[in-house]
């Protein structure tokens, strides 16, 4: 064996080196009962010249010594054969010296090791308040796992919520936009064609046409007449357009003026601006009247322009004057649809003979006859 500090050779078993006392192993591998043997061979062997024998080695100084050594050995590291070595270098030569020396050594290392105690002492306050600091927040940690489980769960919930409602607010924002640009184009729709006059044979309707001072008569008649009236030849079938009539009157109905009696049974504002009026003869049967909107816009220089706004005067009296505030006409609309006739409806009408085309108008006769324009109205009522 080869001791680890100065190198020399020593024979196994050997616990100490013979040249400079270094121990070969660690005091921390000794056992408590062999390390207070190792002190008391090592005095006895240190002290065989002097009077004191191995009774003199009492056991206060064997217990002081392995107590000094298993300390000095822990904080420092001392082997204990250079302990003993130190004391015979000091003249520890008898028991008195030993046990003054022992003391002595012991009080100065004696605070070193109560402040070192103390010292780990807090160490391991400190360690046991960390731990339980530790400990608490460990609790709390678990606590709150559930409630941020929950949270997560109810952010994903949300999450989709959120998802859910951008996805119908745009699909709802989509579609209100496309109602409403309907609504716009069919508001501007509405605003072009009531601020402008009609085209279909407009001038005949109005009395703007070349044929219009050819005009005469005030023939009575009845609603029944007027429908068993024979359309031209040329304006058949009903349903479709005559071009060639688009400026001249078909004679001898168009250039007739007819008066009849009848009830009003319906009431419709056009979106040319004409009151649509649906009269009813004493059999049930309906024919159309129609009073232009009374403007120069709409019927220009027509020589019934004063007798057009003087019958228009007179329905909105006594028909849209006196009606709910809810029945107000509109453009294209026809409010006053009413089963049965409506008040102050019995009137005597009188208007140009009119072959219009048959597209199912609301009170259209067969032939497509009409008073167009009316030109006076009475209310017989």
């Amino acid at each position: 064996m080869e001791c680890p500090k100065c190198k020399a050779p020593s024979p196994d078993g050997k616990k100490y080196c013979g040249e400079c006392g270094a121990q070969l192993r660690k005091t921390g591998d000794l056992s408590n009962a062999d390390l207070r043997q190792e002190i008391q061979t090592i005095l006895k062997e240190e002290f065989k010249d002097q009077k004191l024998v191995e009774v003199e080695v009492t056991e206060a100084v064997v217990t002081k010594l392995t107590d000094w050594a298993k300390l000095l050995a822990y904080f420092a590291g001392i082997p204990i054969a250079a302990l003993l070595l130190v004391l015979g270098a000091l003249g520890a030569k008898k028991y008195t010296d030993l046990w003054a020396l022992t003391e002595a050594a012991e009080n100065k290392i004696g605070p070193v090791v109560e402040q070192a105690s103390k010292r780990a002492g807090e160490v391991g306050k400190q360690t046991d308040e960390l731990k339980r600091q530790s400990e608490s927040v460990q609790k709390q940690l678990s606590e709150l796992q559930p409630k941020l489980a929950d949270i997560r769960a109810n952010s994903e919930i949300l999450a989709g919520y959120e998802k859910e409602f951008d996805e119908k607010f745009a699909k709802l924002a989509t579609t209100l936009n496309s109602h409403v640009q309907q609504i716009e184009g069919s508001i501007q729709d509405i605003t072009r064609v009531v601020a402008q006059p009609g085209t279909e044979r407009w001038a005949v309707k109005t009395g703007q046409d070349p044929d219009r001072a050819l005009v005469h008569g005030a023939v009575q008649t009845t609603v029944e007449d007027l429908i068993r009236l024979p359309r031209p030849n040329d304006m058949l079938p009903v349903s479709q357009d005559f071009p060639q009539y688009q400026q001249k009157r078909a004679a001898p109905v168009e250039l007739t003026i007819y008066t009849v009696d009848a009830t009003i049974t319906e009431i419709k504002l056009e979106v040319d601006g004409d009151y649509h009026l649906v009269i009813q003869g004493v059999s049930g049967r309906t024919m159309v009247a129609e009073v232009p909107k009374p403007t120069v816009p709409f019927i220009g220089n027509s020589p019934w322009l004063k007798q057009i706004a003087l019958a228009r005067e007179a329905v909105d009296k006594k028909i849209i004057g006196h009606s709910p505030s809810s029945q107000k006409l509109s453009a294209g609309d026809s409010t006053f649809a009413a089963p049965g006739p409506l008040k102050n409806s019995r009137v005597r009408v009188t208007g140009v003979g009119f072959f219009d085309v048959v597209h199912s108008q609301s009170g259209v006769a067969p032939n497509g006859i009409e008073l167009h324009p009316v030109i006076g109205i009475q209310f017989l009522d």
